[in-house]
């Protein structure tokens, strides 16, 4: 595991490094050689440029496997471009210390694919995860549309053609061109990474702007405080990949609207770029995106030239529009359908019971800041939550009153916008993920003012009163420290609930599998492992009596059912969960799997579902069910036909008493 975590803090480093290399020569490209906080804003830069020309390709109906290697050749040209005044870029102090605490917040959030492996970890399993990774490899393979006949893989990515793709391809188009033995689920390490890297810079970049507009705030806290605590890591939790890379876009928009050393034609370039990202990669929730741009341009309506300003936002919006007009029908399709979904019954809105705590008012003052309810200390995190949350709406509060003082009045339009959507959501709306989402995309600020309330406490107390002076930096310390330990403690518990934790596994009953060269049938039970056996035996000839899941949805059974799979009756092996009930000789098997293979005379049967109204439990290692009035369904599968003698053992219940 050393060695594995070692490898792992390596290629996450090599990928921050690529990623700033590639971005610094986006900006030296588009005339921000000058800017002096160009390397904070450069991987955000990187996610827009490729977001773009990834989404392009996608619309044109192209592989992205035919794109990949002119897109790696011009990674190539930025890279060595960005590597001309690299030096130059990260010469300043503080530009460099962010950086550090960028690398390290990144690795501390990611501590999962550092232990496990950066291209073996299987992370959250949310099934989003795998749809996303099941939508890249079919990019990757076809073009957007192509459907019928296609190995059940592929076949269940078509279904998502008219779903967001940009992360799906860039999970595609990491694959490096000349690899064969790479594929998209080893690149879900490496998009997080890529993510994550932006996010934070960006969040140090507008720290650094903050800070040069009187707004005092520790760089190195704001950027822990943004990616380790509050929503990110549940972002993780929810492998929603789209909204990762987007959520970068947020405060480099709002720092590159108040940074005045952004000049000429990168004024506009600049913003455009990154508001016609936030489209491609996000159409529905780009307007919280793009619009702390705005927002924070207000106040030079009001103090500086007004004219000036007009041109400036109309020339933004028309660049914007022409980088997205390709793709600005099937947006605004997507913004109406994210509001229709909005108004329909709580029980069919996407989402709904990810974040159930913030509509219990009893629990909304831990929720509010991402605390959920465990116990720990002996106490429930709900408790430990509350008292935490409180505090820490203090020390925000301050931030806002000195980001007030220091005439950010920006941030407080912001934050006004959040209440208000954030009402709406939990009063009218009663939509917990759609909350969720409204704190997720505000989070950036309310860290920004919650290190700022912070360092003002810690420092505005005269020395002369050494009593109250240490009094508050002890109090500021315990509420920073306890709040970033219980976020942590939620993010390990989730780590340790997983009960899947890497890959390699599937890969060796892949590899057994194909090398069988003969017809299978694959009957996993478990939705998350049939999954990613779909995935990993996407090139084999397999046949799946049944799917699970996501796959097992009703608007997706059909397009399953057109998949080109070989007959079952040719098929003489079985693949079933380890813990499964089988009738049949095991050649093969690993800490998931097993493999059995079909006599001459004999059939493969396993035990698919029990359906039991009164329930199926575990006894002293053995499953059993209730028998009552209404019957019990035992589903059986087979890979052929033969007779089947199914014994069962009858015991008299508590409620029958002494059968004798």
């Amino acid at each position: 595991m050393v060695f594995t975590l070692l490898c792992s803090i390596f290629y996450t480093g090599l990928f921050a490094v690529i990623v700033m290399m590639c971005g610094l020569g986006a900006a030296n490209l588009i005339g921000m050689r000058t800017v002096p906080t160009r390397a904070l804003l450069a991987p955000a830069l990187f996610i827009a440029a490729v977001s773009i020309i990834i989404a392009l390709v996608v619309q044109l109906r192209l592989p992205v496997r035919n794109a990949a290697p002119f897109i790696w050749g011009g990674f190539a040209v930025l890279a060595l471009y960005g590597l001309r005044g690299a030096r130059g870029a990260i010469r300043a102090r503080e530009v460099r210390t962010a950086l550090v605490a960028v690398l390290l917040a990144t690795l501390l959030v990611l501590g999962g694919f550092q232990w496990y492996g950066l291209f073996d970890y299987l992370g959250s399993p949310n099934q989003d995860g795998l749809t996303y990774v099941a939508f890249g490899e079919y990019l990757r393979q076809y073009p957007r549309g192509t459907e019928g006949g296609l190995a059940p893989l592929y076949q269940y990515g078509s279904h998502l053609s008219g779903a967001r793709y940009v992360a799906s391809a860039m999970l595609a188009l990491f694959i490096p061109p000349w690899s064969r033995a790479i594929d998209t689920q080893m690149m879900v390490g490496p998009l997080l990474v890529v993510g994550v890297f932006a996010f934070a810079s960006s969040i140090a970049y507008i720290a650094h702007i903050a800070n040069g507009r009187g707004l005092r705030n520790p760089l190195a806290l704001t950027v822990l405080l943004a990616v380790f605590g509050g929503f990110v890591p549940y972002l993780l939790l929810a492998n929603n990949f789209d909204n990762l890379i987007v959520l970068s876009l947020a405060p480099a928009l709002f720092g590159v609207a108040i940074d005045d050393r952004i000049s000429g034609f990168a004024r506009y370039l600049v913003p455009a770029l990154l508001s016609a990202a936030a489209i491609y990669i996000y159409p529905e929730l780009s307007v919280l995106v793009i619009a702390g741009f705005y927002i924070a341009g207000i106040e030079k309506m009001f103090t500086g030239d007004r004219r000036r300003q007009l041109v400036w936002w109309c020339g933004v919006i028309a660049i914007s529009l022409v980088l997205v007009s390709p793709y600005l029908s099937d947006a605004l399709t997507h913004f109406q359908n994210q509001l229709q979904i909005t108004k329909s019954a709580i029980g069919g809105r996407p989402g709904n019971g990810f974040m159930p705590d913030l509509l219990i008012a009893s629990r909304l003052p831990a929720a509010l800041w991402g605390f959920q309810q465990t116990t720990m200390w002996g106490l429930t995190t709900a408790t430990i939550g509350i008292v935490l949350g409180s505090l820490l709406a203090t020390l925000s509060l301050v931030g806002l009153m000195t980001a007030i003082r220091t005439r950010l009045y920006s941030l407080c339009y912001c934050l006004a916008v959040t209440v208000v959507l954030l009402t709406v959501m939990i009063v009218h709306k009663q939509y917990d993920y759609g909350a969720y989402k409204i704190l997720l995309f505000g989070w950036w600020y309310m860290a920004l003012l919650l290190s700022a309330g912070s360092a003002y406490l810690w420092s505005c107390f005269p020395r002369t009163n050494p009593a109250v002076n240490v009094t508050a930096k002890v109090m500021v310390g315990v509420i920073l420290t306890c709040s970033i330990y219980v976020w942590g403690h939620q993010q390990f518990q989730w780590l340790q609930g997983f009960a899947y934790k890497q890959a390699q596994p599937l890969r060796e009953a892949r590899d057994y599998v194909a090398g069988l060269g003969h017809v299978a049938s694959v009957a996993v039970d478990d939705p998350i492992l049939n999954g990613w056996m779909v995935y990993e035996l996407r090139n084999a000839p397999i046949v799946y009596p049944r799917y699970n899941g996501y796959m097992a949805q009703a608007h997706v059974l059909p397009v399953l059912a057109r998949s080109a799979v070989p007959k079952q009756s040719d098929s003489n092996y079985l693949v079933v969960g380890k813990e499964a009930m089988v009738a049949g000789e095991v050649i093969w098997s690993n800490g998931l799997f097993n493999v059995l293979r079909k006599a001459e005379e004999d059939s493969i049967v396993s035990l698919a579902e029990i359906q039991a109204p009164n329930g199926v439990e575990q006894f002293d290692g053995s499953t059993f069910f209730w028998l009552g009035r209404e019957p019990a369904t035992v589903e059986l599968n087979s890979i052929g036909d033969g007779m089947v003698v199914l014994k069962i053992e009858i015991i008299g219940g508590t409620s029958i008493g002494d059968p004798t």
